[in-house]
């Protein structure tokens, strides 16, 4: 996605994967229950760097002509100047912000909500209802939360915060609109969620955060 974005078709919706940059990581944040050694030889073989991984941050957009959807907003300026350029993209694209009306959270960790809202603190999406897992909700405003590191208790809670009077909260396999519905996927957050697109006889599963490498799927 040199140009930071990809469309393609899902029978009859127009779809697009949008980039909103990219992050490196320790080999050690993704894989931590495997030898180094083990890991950095799965790298070499294919041609990888081995003393860190690259993740892109890329995001759904879904047009279903009735419904134009974002399945997460990016980092935003969390980790810029590597991060924040899902607007870039979207123009790009051809794709008008505005014109979302439907956004799906899978999980609220910042580089997933973190383009969710302006340098004054209103949302960006303006014209968008949002959807989130009501477990997922709960936790980050209660004191389960503080397990997780403190800065990103701090950052959900601002930014949910701002959506609550266009926040719907999700229980289960639920239709968010036609042709998309929402799997609970809890693991990586306690109310983290899955997206399933299907239009005509074709299907598409936005995993999110459920496996975060390629070899995640490769050696479960």
């Amino acid at each position: 996605m040199s140009i930071g974005n990809y469309h393609f078709r899902l029978g009859a919706f127009a779809c697009a994967s949008l980039s909103d940059g990219s992050w490196d990581y320790p080999l050690k944040n993704l894989f931590a229950n495997v030898p180094l050694e083990q890991i950095q030889e799965a790298l070499l073989q294919r041609n990888l760097a081995i003393d860190y991984i690259t993740t892109p941050y890329t995001y759904l957009y879904v047009n279903t002509g009735e419904h134009r959807l974002l399945v997460d907003t990016g980092a935003g300026d969390y980790l810029a100047p590597r991060t924040g350029k899902l607007l870039h993209s979207m123009a790009a694209a051809g794709i008008d912000p505005t014109a979302i009306d439907t956004i799906v959270i899978t999980h609220a960790h910042p580089d997933h909500i973190g383009g969710t809202l302006d340098d004054k603190g209103k949302p960006v999406y303006t014209g968008a209802s949002y959807f989130i897992s009501k477990e997922e909700w709960g936790f980050w405003f209660s004191g389960a939360s503080m397990k997780a590191p403190k800065r990103f208790v701090r950052f959900a809670r601002r930014v949910l915060g701002s959506l609550q009077d266009r926040v719907h909260l999700l229980e289960g396999e639920t239709q968010v609109v036609p042709g998309i519905r929402a799997i609970p996927a809890p693991g990586h957050t306690p109310g983290h969620m899955a997206v399933e697109v299907s239009s005509a006889d074709e299907c598409l599963l936005y995993i999110g955060d459920t496996a975060l490498h390629p070899l995640h799927l490769e050696y479960p």
